[in-house]
């Protein structure tokens, strides 16, 4: 191993550097050493007794060293960047110590949040400031402006900004720059007042000018980066940038490293005719570029802007993440869409959708491209996914082919790839790639050194229990370790085979696994499994390693779930442990309780497949990659998607750092899987190129596929036949646009219309494909060919429908319509084929549109002795099924049928229910409103309809239901995560009122004074006592915008502000106005309050 240098060579080098400005990254490999022999003894349980002085020592001398001498002489920025990176490192590194007296350990926070905000390292800085201000009273802080100081770096710019100051020119001056962050919307110099105090603390000799001057310094940056400041000429951009810096709870005041380019940018993307692809790593702000990208075109709130994610689950996360900012500017944020009535895109509006829906849409509507103003590929790295990624690429080639014809703008994004010009055709594009991100990634490998390996002879016996000793390898950098020795024993039981196996009573991997993740400090982790039988096999030994937790919370996580799963389901009896998983063969309702039980730290240990680590942002630092490979290691953890998890460890604003680690288990000794696993250990040296789907496939299997039927192949020749039944899908609606061009034309425009550069194998495979559908698109029908645009399926699927919807007929009922023979024979069709053959399809149709729930399927149609297993096959059959595979097939069969019959109309109306799995139109007005959890809906809807005095739409009724309601009528099924639903969609689906924008002041009733103390305090009380105070009740688990009514000494509690206009006065409070409340009308039963806004005082 590399031994640590000494200190004080290492100190000279830094002065060395920084006196010639030579290459800084000499240094911060050797700083890398010191750190990981720090990280010896803070990331392990065990290693707490390491004495680490002279480590702490080296960083204390260097951090103060390079603070010091970067502030008060010039560098090259690159130099200065780096240098404050290395001070802040280490200032956190003393910091994260716990070895140091309280107010020592405040200053070490605090200048390593300065210097992260000198390098522009936003994200960390604000984190850091968080950590003192989390423990302040536990550290007693003493100094006359720390508080005032930490808040500044912090961020906490609201705060500082209603503070109320006399006499002290130090606090009035951060204050003053601090509303200029959230509300200057001019270019003028903000810094002239702290310039002034500097001046005044330097010719006083104060004793605060020190940390005064780095505090100016900072706000300098903040200046700089200040997001009204780089966008201010953006007009179109200052009522979205008013909601990030004003109105916004998690306000955003400031671009980052990666986010800069917006400045010269914004304009570009909307004014040129190039395909902008902006290429950013996970967590270097792409989410928040996007918004803008997107607020750009609809600023004049007209058109749509399409949003394009990979999987259900990322639409999700999109979702949650737009509307409550696009909501406050007007901008609907729409992911469940009825393609057969245009007039539900209520406008302006994004569309979050998948590559699938995005092709039902076009197909349904093409008509929406006229008033498409811009479309954002997200994640567009995945068109190397298969026979999704061929459906996306050639969805590409669709919008880049309309370019010419419609206004519009397509954006690209993706965190993973690289070298992207290498990969792209001739067309017309700006590329931004920009690798920097906030937070560092440590990786870290468990390994059995060769000396550890025990050699059997002799005198071992059969069962003799054997250890062999594990160390932990962690880097920073390539070359750059440090080993942990003894971290854990695997334990053997006798000699070996002669094939190196042991035998079965030995540790497996799983038991290494948990052996792993039980040494570290960390409260929560994260474990990756590539295939869903080792997340099986994980959980079944949490007993094992883990002891049983009385958390009372865990018992209504665990009603939760075993009302869904029943109570003999692995996943409840694993959260007798802490422990969870979460994979794509979870209902929908329970991954989404596993994910909040996650974020609020009910669950310690939560094993996963790629639908977490790769669709949702939870606030995870460590990873521990289970498995990468299947069984027979023939199949393996794509690269790309390796990249994507990792990049979601250790989340900006969440963390500084990320740990990954992976496990090299006895089984992994071959050369092959041995170098895979330092391809993932070496995380950070991996590149992606970009490209097509189509390049990837072998020539043999494309022989197969010719030649064999449909039925007769695998899972892969079925995905390619699929790939090439999409060539004739784009060559027919291509058709339909050129129709009286030639073959050498359509080919010409066929080839221009994709992004991406294809191999020449593939080039002669497709053109072959092209020539083949074009002749067969000149000889069918017109008519026909069109219908066949509209269904997305191939032509010989196409033949199938036209008989099937002779067979409909005309009825009004459900049954009739869609008869079991119908059914059947429609689910013959190559597209539509179930994969689960044993199951009763039609049957299990009709339960699951009678609301038959999770369990009652899996009861009846998916028996068998495992639970886990027939519940696995139950929802990836309702998944893939009733949620995607039966509602397209209906969709397709309905362009056949008679728009003018009683059966169209139901047979619509079906569609829908078939994916919410309900007849009953309530049902599925919750779930194509926003209510995500089916059983929830249904629930619901017989409350609605059991409510005699009820004349509203379900929505509404939902929106306004009381929370006291919801519990009697739930009785002990009601619990927090029922509440967060409804909370949720209460707070979506009500229209944001605009009262003050037509009146200086609004008379409202105050609801709920029943609850509290009016009644009790009596009229007397108010005689003197006029004036209320309205306070945002941030507890409130039932609305988000909530707004308490006080009496004005805030002694006691009278209500709430109604609903209707709630959101209106807490973002008022939020944005910093005054509010004027006072009582109007005082009843028996009831209270009405008059509110006045008072304008701000900048």
């Amino acid at each position: 191993m590399e031994r640590i240098i000494d200190a004080e060579h290492l100190y000279s080098n830094i002065k060395e550097l920084l006196e010639k400005q030579n290459d800084i990254e000499e240094v911060r490999k050797q700083l890398g050493i010191i750190h990981l022999r720090i990280l010896q003894r803070d990331v392990m349980k065990r290693t707490k007794e390491r004495d680490c002085t002279k480590e702490l020592v080296v960083y204390n001398k260097i951090a103060f060293y390079l603070l010091t001498k970067l502030t008060n002489f010039e560098y090259d920025e690159a130099v200065y960047f780096e240098g404050m990176e290395i001070a802040a490192f280490c200032f956190e590194v003393l910091f994260k110590t716990k070895m140091y007296k309280p107010q020592e350990e405040v200053e070490y926070g605090f200048f390593s949040s300065i210097c992260y905000a000198l390098a522009e390292n936003q994200a960390n800085s604000i984190i850091m400031a968080n950590k003192v201000l989390d423990n302040y009273e536990e550290y007693c802080i003493t100094g006359r402006y720390i508080y005032i100081y930490i808040l500044f770096l912090a961020r906490k710019y609201k705060k500082l900004s209603r503070m109320v100051v006399v006499d002290d020119t130090v606090i009035k001056e951060i204050v003053r720059f601090s509303k200029s962050m959230i509300y200057r919307n001019e270019k003028k110099n903000y810094l002239n007042g702290l310039e002034d105090v500097l001046f005044q603390l330097r010719n006083e000799e104060s004793e605060d000018y020190y940390m005064f001057r780095l505090i100016y310094l900072v706000a300098k940056r903040m200046d700089i980066c200040s997001i009204r400041n780089l966008l201010i000429d953006n007009s179109e951009l200052v009522d979205y940038i008013d909601v990030l810096t004003q109105k916004e709870i998690r306000n955003v005041f400031e671009l980052w490293q990666s986010q800069k380019f917006l400045f010269d940018a914004m304009e570009q993307i909307k004014e040129t005719e190039n395909i902008f692809f902006l290429s950013l790593p996970t967590s270097a702000g792409k989410t928040l570029v996007s918004e803008l990208i997107l607020y750009k075109f609809l600023s004049y709130k007209r058109g749509i802007a399409i949003y394009i994610v990979p999987t259900i689950a990322l639409t999700n996360e999109i979702e949650n993440s737009f509307i409550r900012r696009f909501r406050k500017v007007g901008i609907n944020v729409i992911k469940e869409l009825e393609y057969d009535d245009e007039s539900s895109i209520a406008k302006p509006a994004i569309l979050i959708l998948t590559p699938e829906k995005l092709d039902l849409l076009v197909r349904k509507q093409p008509e929406v491209l006229e008033e498409l103003e811009c479309i954002v590929f997200d994640e567009f790295h995945k068109i190397s996914d298969g026979q999704r990624g061929w459906l996306e690429e050639t969805l590409i080639a669709w919008f880049v082919f309309h370019m010419n014809t419609y206004n519009y703008k397509i954006v690209m994004m993706s965190a993973i790839v690289d070298g992207l010009k290498d990969s792209l055709s001739n067309i017309k594009s700006t590329i931004y790639d920009n690798k920097w991100t906030p937070s560092k990634k440590m990786y870290g490998m468990f390994y059995l050194p060769k000396d550890n390996k025990k050699v059997y002879g002799n005198n071992v016996k059969k069962d003799d229990e054997i250890a062999e000793e594990y160390n932990l390898r962690i880097k920073y950098d390539f070359k750059l370790f440090a080993d942990i020795p003894n971290v854990f024993q695997r334990k053997t039981f006798g000699k070996k085979r002669r094939d190196g196996k042991d035998t079965k009573r030995s540790d497996t991997k799983y038991d290494l696994c948990w052996k792993a993740v039980n040494s570290f400090e960390e409260d929560t982790i994260l474990v990756y499994f590539y295939a869903k039988k080792d997340i099986k096999s994980f959980i079944s030994k949490c007993e094992k390693y883990r002891d049983k937790d009385m958390d009372s919370r865990l018992e209504s996580l665990k009603l939760n779930i075993a009302r869904q799963l029943g109570s003999e389901h692995m996943l409840v009896k694993a959260l007798d442990y802490k422990v969870g998983f979460h994979d794509g063969d979870l209902p929908e309702d329970v991954r989404s309780v596993i994910e909040s039980a996650y974020k609020n730290k009910l669950i310690d240990v939560l094993a996963c497949t790629t639908t977490l680590a790769d669709g949702v942002n939870l606030p995870v630092s460590t990873l521990v990659v289970g498995t990468y490979s299947n069984y027979d290691n023939n199949r393996r953890l794509d690269l790309r998607d390796y990249k994507n998890i990792v990049g979601r460890i250790g989340r900006a604003l969440i963390d500084t750092e990320g740990k990954i680690f992976l496990i090299k288990y006895p089984e992994i000794y071959k050369e092959e899987d041995v170098q895979h696993l330092k391809e993932y250990y070496y995380g950070e040296r991996i590149t992606n190129s970009l490209e097509s789907a189509f390049d990837g496939i072998k020539d043999d299997l494309l022989v197969d596929v010719e030649s064999c039927a449909y039925k007769e192949m695998d899972k892969e020749r079925r995905n390619i036949k699929s790939m090439i039944e999409r060539i004739q899908i784009f060559v027919f609606s291509l058709y339909e646009e050129m129709q009286e061009s030639n073959i050498v034309e359509f080919e010409e425009a066929y080839t221009k219309a994709f992004f991406l550069k294809h191999s020449s194998k593939t080039d002669k495979i497709m053109n072959s494909y092209v020539s083949k559908y074009y002749k067969l698109a000149c000889e069918i029908p017109y008519d026909f060919l069109q219908k066949c645009n509209k269904t997305g399926v191939s032509y010989e699927t196409n033949t199938v429908l036209v008989r099937l919807a002779q067979e409909v007929g005309d009825f009004e009922d459900v049954y009739d319509i869609l008869s079991e023979n119908v059914y059947l024979k429609l689910l013959e069709c190559n597209e539509f084929l179930p994969e689960d053959e044993s199951v009763q399809h039609y049957n299990a149709l009709m339960t699951w549109l009678e609301g038959g729930s999770y369990r009652e399927l899996r009861d009846k149609y998916f028996v068998e002795d495992d639970v886990q297993n027939s519940t696995e096959r139950c929802t990836k059959y309702i998944r893939r099924m009733f949620q995607y595979i039966v509602p397209w097939a209906l969709s397709a069969l309905l362009v056949y049928m008679d728009e003018e019959t009683d059966s169209y109309r139901v047979m619509t109306y079906l569609i829908r229910c078939v994916k919410y799995g309900s007849l009953e139109e309530g049902v599925v007005a919750l779930c194509e409103s926003g209510i995500k959890s089916r059983e929830l809906a249904i629930d619901l809807n017989k409350l609605y309809v059991d409510d005699a005095s009820q004349d509203t739409e379900i929505s509404e009724w939902v929106v306004n239901v009381q929370k006291e309601r919801l519990e009697k009528s739930f009785g002990n099924k009601f619990d927090r995560y029922i509440l967060e639903q409804v909370a949720k969609y209460r707070s979506i689906k009500r229209e944001v009122s605009h009262y003050f924008e037509k009146s200086r002041a609004i008379i409202c009733p105050v609801r709920g004074v029943q609850y509290y103390e009016y009644f009790n305090l009596g009229s007397k009380y108010f005689e003197d006592n006029k004036n209320v105070l309205l306070v945002q009740d941030m507890n409130n688990e039932y609305d988000m915008y909530a707004v308490k009514v006080l009496t004005n000494n805030g002694e006691f509690m009278l209500g709430h502000i109604p609903m209707t206009c709630s959101e209106e006065v807490f973002d008022l409070i939020e944005s910093g106005y005054q509010l004027k409340s006072e009582i109007y009308e005082m009843k028996e039963k009831s209270l009405k309050i008059r509110v006045e806004k008072v304008e701000l005082n900048l």
